[in-house]
């Protein structure tokens, strides 16, 4: 499984759970307007932003 965020190879269970790793994670609690981005399906622009 990739990340939602950057497209890296997850590792860990809990980042496999969650479907980022820990430092995409971190940043999408940062800016919740983005998961809701990635829960639609736009990971292509969330790529680039």
């Amino acid at each position: 499984m990739e990340c939602a965020k950057c497209g890296r190879k997850l590792k860990d269970l809990k980042s496999i759970e969650r479907g980022y790793g820990p430092k995409c994670w971190k940043k999408s609690k940062e800016n919740p307007d983005l998961v809701d981005m990635l829960r639609e399906g736009d990971t292509d622009e969330a790529r680039t932003g």
